[in-house]
């Protein structure tokens, strides 16, 4: 304050008022100066983050005189099963929040504050829940952070005076203010938009039940815009007809956003066409064999994130283990007290315990996404069971349903075609829904035939 008031500083000047004028006037400067040397380091190429605001999956690193964001890979593991627990095996948020307290995968606190605060809370709640647990938000902000993909954001906000009540509060600035440094990414570009369609698709899902059952309901979205597809009832001289409609074209207010896909189909024309899809996979012994086999090798991928976290979890664990004999070395050698090696010890046994079981979670849950002979014997015998009835199944809407959840139906609705698969793995592409049953599931609209609609169409 000295080097911006005048000379003799605040003690110079007789009038108080007068006194906190300049004093309030230097404090605006001196912020200022702060704000703008903030700006001039990320201009530079240096990350304003630290502590407790670091990414988790990055620790801070000093490079040539600035600070960087580096990967930190037992993090990263995780931060990369989230992503394909979310976009390829379809867990909602709070499943994959589930699945990381299942498996024992918490989140390490990051910043001496922080790390206090969760003692702190830990001691209140009597360990009746792990403070370092994942939560449904953090989650959510992992998926949506495009940090992971490679892009840091700095001045995504601002602070500004509300002129009635006096204070102030932050608010979002036009994307083309952000300044941004690109870091190693986590997640590829393909994933995190996968994640942010799929985030912004749940965000549109109605929370009321329907009225009326649709055989597909919850289970198609649109091809050109990626939003749900939604039942519709239309009543006409007395009768009712029920169509499947992009839900952002049919509720565009709701949506906030228009579809220019119009067309609707008459919910029969789907629902059947999708029915004798699944009931010449389970109707045929060799197709749903074909089927299986598909299931088999695919599971292969998505068990790649699983045995890379085992792998991150196996080193943690070498590492803590060095740093147990390491710390008994020191003790041995008179460097440590008894009382600091017990302190010490005590929490890194912790560690190992909490990483070991981690680990074997992990390794347990590597077995049911394989199928066994036990698995694909069950499945033939309830396929065995279903021909049997599927005449009495075939005129209940709810069981056909129930069936369709059952092997997680997803179908893509486009104005000619759509695209079906389910969880064995089975997938058909451009299905026209005039090609007659014998032929559909083999059949595909020629490049020539296909609509320019197949871009996103949203406005």
């Amino acid at each position: 304050l000295a080097e911006i008031l005048p000379v003799g500083g605040i003690v110079s000047f007789p009038y108080p008022l007068l006194c906190h004028k300049f004093t309030f006037l230097a404090y605006q400067r001196v912020a200022f100066g702060y704000i703008f040397s903030k700006v001039q380091s990320v201009k530079g190429g240096s990350v304003i983050v630290g502590g407790a605001k670091t990414p988790y999956g990055y620790d801070i690193e000093i490079v040539d005189g600035k600070r960087q964001l580096a990967v930190n890979e037992d993090e990263a593991a995780t931060i990369r099963l989230i992503f394909d627990l979310y976009t390829r095996q379809g867990k909602t948020i709070y499943g994959v929040k589930q699945y990381l307290d299942a498996h024992s995968i918490s989140k390490k606190q990051k910043g001496n504050l922080n790390k206090a605060r969760v003692q702190q809370t830990a001691s209140r709640l009597k360990a009746a829940k792990k403070p370092s647990d994942w939560i449904a938000a953090s989650i959510s902000k992992v998926l949506g952070n495009e940090t992971y993909a490679g892009r840091w954001h700095y001045r995504k906000t601002k602070r500004i005076k509300n002129p009635k009540t006096g204070k102030y509060k932050q608010i979002p600035r036009p994307r083309s203010e952000w300044m941004m440094i690109e870091v190693p990414a986590i997640v590829d570009e393909a994933t995190f938009a996968e994640a942010q369609r799929l985030k912004n698709a749940n965000k549109r899902i109605r929370k009321s039940k329907s009225r009326r059952t649709y055989f597909l309901g919850g289970m198609m979205r649109c091809a050109y815009c990626g939003q749900s597809v939604t039942g519709v009832a239309v009543k006409k001289g007395g009768k009712e007809y029920r169509y499947y409609k992009c839900a952002a074209f049919h509720t565009m207010q709701r949506y906030k956003t228009k579809c220019t896909e119009s067309k609707s189909h008459h919910t029969r024309k789907i629902d059947t066409l999708v029915w004798n899809w699944l009931k010449d996979i389970l109707l045929d012994p060799s197709t749903l064999q074909r089927s299986l086999d598909e299931y088999q090798e695919a599971q292969e991928d998505v068990q790649n994130p699983i045995l890379r976290m085992i792998e991150a979890s196996e080193s943690k664990l070498t590492d803590l283990e060095t740093q147990l004999k390491r710390l008994i070395d020191a003790y041995s050698a008179g460097v440590l007290s008894l009382a600091d090696l017990a302190k010490s010890k005590a929490d890194l046994d912790k560690q190992i315990t909490d990483t070991r079981k981690a680990i074997e979670a992990l390794q347990a849950d590597l077995d049911p996404e394989t199928l066994t002979e036990d698995d694909i014997e069950l499945i033939h015998q309830f396929a065995a069971a279903f021909r049997e009835n599927v005449n009495l199944i075939d005129a209940d809407l709810e069981a056909r349903r129930e069936i369709a959840k059952l092997l997680q139906v997803k179908v893509v609705m486009a104005r000619d075609y759509v695209d079906i698969s389910c969880v064995l793995g089975k997938t058909i592409s451009n299905v026209p829904f005039d090609t007659p049953r014998a032929f559909c599931y083999h059949a595909a609209l020629p490049e020539t035939d296909r609509k320019s609609t197949m871009e996103p169409q949203c406005k």
